[in-house]
């Protein structure tokens, strides 16, 4: 079985958290530019990103898959 450092799981966590709070501002920003409303911002922007974190998490996986740092 491969083992999985834990400095390549590290790495793996920061990353994904970067560019999830990098989405979860943009999808904000961009409601709130349309919309204006906070109660309808946040309901409008907490469904998109049900959505695009899965699409999200998936690619992130893929790309790190690829990655042979950290395995041994």
């Amino acid at each position: 079985m491969e083992k999985i450092s834990k400095k390549r799981s590290l790495t793996k966590t920061l990353t994904y958290r970067v560019i999830c709070t990098t989405e979860t501002y943009l999808t904000i920003l961009a409601v709130a530019w349309f919309i204006g409303d906070p109660s309808k911002i946040a309901a409008i922007a907490a469904g998109i990103l049900l959505f695009t974190k899965i699409g999200t998490y998936y690619f992130h996986e893929r790309v790190w898959a690829k990655i042979k740092w950290g395995r041994h």
